[in-house]
């Protein structure tokens, strides 16, 4: 039996997804993850290893006598042979001369900072040339690109759901009589505006602060005594709002299944507060018991479960309000009193990994918030979206410059690089990205070992635009495009004729849009 093989990150593919393939005499090498060391070309070209799994397959190519796998702790994952971690030329049945053997790996490597993790989002904010705010990514904010032209109304944008990469509502300010919510189907090249003068309860709102949605059909939005619902994808909605709240004004809504709900807001009865309702908002309790009376109002609340939940905001003698429950609200802990204003919204990743946006800091806790990492952040810092204890984003409403930003960190928040769409941004209030990440599944297997010449198949989510590239230095700097594809699933041909006078050939590919 010839094999072939493909691999995959047993994770995911992890930041650039990288094909390394390599032309020479007959050599051993690793090809397994964490914990069995690195390849000499890995060490040379300063990849990252990262753990992988390599599925065989009854393709007829190359003969190999042995089979690449991936490892987790250095235990075989799939193949219960467990055969070596190493690939070797083998003998053609008829005597002929070994021939130059072609493997391919899959490495997820930082080669670039342009090929970093696919994640997809979007950021809002205040109008600017006619339209509200609403920036979008695919590729984890390299690119931002500017939605909504002739369809969302001259008003400001502040809050801001993506359910997955297709669908993602929106709200803010009204217009023409009533509230301003948006949504989107076809990951924002139509945006729709839903509900209607009669159909909106308290059509006479200033505007909604935040929206939260958990699916296409369902979501909540929150203002000035006002918790709105929707079922059928925002058609009809209504106010849930509980008798004796008409004049709260409510800032944060979320729900981590569609059933358990929080909202969060201002000022009742002398301190913030903190609803809670166990049937998708037909019914709500106030949550007064712990420390809820140390905050004067709570801007953002998220949830990761229906016990575990972080509430945030402040209280008129100083320092940031940061509240916690691991017990579905029954008790509340303030879990950070430091800093100087507001903190404005959090993002719960796990039970225990938090990160919160402040005014003039992003803080992050990956324990629970026994303890915090603080780095500093430009003035009103007001929204922020992570996707792991390492990777998040954060929007910057800069009112005295009139302008905004993204901020982007891959470090656990060490470093913070701004990304730039290209354009100059108005205020940004809320930011929303898709997890887990946009990621094309590859497979790669050698056609000919004589010539280099390789089948290269890519696979991934529809609707998206997949880019293919290969090296064509020795050093795998010089990246050229070889391949665009809008299909779902495409392969390529390529011959690199590089690999006679450098014995190796790079290939990546990635989401481009």
């Amino acid at each position: 039996m010839v094999n072939s093989f493909s691999l995959r990150g047993n994770r995911g593919i992890e930041r650039a997804v990288t094909a390394v393939t390599r032309l020479c005499p007959p050599l051993t090498f690793g090809c397994a993850g964490n914990g069995l060391g690195r390849h000499p070309a890995v060490r040379l070209f300063g990849f990252k290893w990262r753990r992988l799994e390599c599925v065989p397959h009854n393709r007829q190519s190359l003969s190999v006598d042995a089979l690449c796998q991936g490892w987790d702790n250095g235990a075989a994952m799939n193949d219960s042979k467990k055969h070596p971690p190493f690939t070797r030329a083998a003998s053609s049945a008829s005597g002929r001369a070994k021939t130059k053997f072609l493997s391919a790996l899959l490495l997820a490597a930082s080669v670039s900072a342009a090929w970093a993790d696919p994640y997809v989002g979007w950021a809002v904010g205040n109008h600017t040339n006619g339209y509200g705010t609403v920036m979008r990514t695919t590729d984890g904010g390299t690119n931002w690109t500017r939605q909504g032209a002739g369809q969302i109304a001259d008003v400001n944008l502040y809050g801001v759901s993506a359910v997955d990469a297709s669908t993602v509502w929106t709200v803010g300010d009204p217009h023409g009589g009533y509230a301003s919510i948006y949504r989107t189907t076809d990951g924002g090249t139509n945006w729709v505006r839903k509900g209607s003068f009669t159909g909106i309860p308290h059509s006479e709102l200033t505007e909604l602060k935040k929206v939260f949605a958990s699916s296409a059909a369902q979501a909540w939005a929150v203002g000035v005594g006002t918790i709105l619902h929707t079922s059928d994808g925002g058609d009809s909605w209504t106010n849930q709002i509980p008798t004796g709240y008409e004049s709260t004004a409510f800032q944060g809504i979320h729900s981590p299944d569609g059933v358990n709900v929080w909202a969060t807001g201002g000022s009742n009865n002398g301190f913030a507060t903190i609803l809670k309702s166990g049937d998708a908002g037909l019914t709500w309790l106030r949550q007064t018991n712990g420390d809820v009376f140390k905050a004067q109002t709570l801007l953002g609340i998220s949830a990761v479960d229906a016990n575990s939940a972080w509430a945030v905001g402040g209280n008129p003698d100083g320092g940031y309000v940061v509240l916690h429950t691991g017990d579905g609200g029954s008790n509340w802990t303030r879990k950070y009193s430091l800093g100087l204003g507001d903190a404005n919204e959090v993002s719960a990743v796990n039970t225990s990994t938090v990160w919160v946006a402040c005014d003039s800091q992003i803080l992050r806790s990956t324990d629970a918030g026994r303890h915090w990492d603080s780095p500093g952040s430009p003035p009103y810092t007001m929204g922020i979206s992570a996707a792991s204890s390492e990777e998040a984003w954060a929007v910057v409403n800069a009112e005295t410059s009139k302008s905004g930003s993204i901020l982007h960190t891959s470090d656990g928040g060490t470093n913070w690089t701004t990304q730039v769409p290209g354009e100059t941004l108005a205020p940004l209030w809320t930011i929303s990205i898709v997890n887990p990440p946009l990621r094309p599944r590859l497979s790669i297997f050698p056609l000919n070992a004589t010539n280099g010449v390789l089948a290269i198949q890519v696979t991934g989510p529809t609707n998206h635009v997949y880019e293919l590239q290969a090296a064509s230095d020795c050093l795998a700097t010089n990246w050229q495009p070889i391949w665009v594809a809008t299909n779902l699933t495409g392969s390529v041909l390529y011959t690199n004729s590089q690999a006679d006078s450098c014995n190796q050939q790079f290939y990546r590919a990635r989401v481009a849009r």
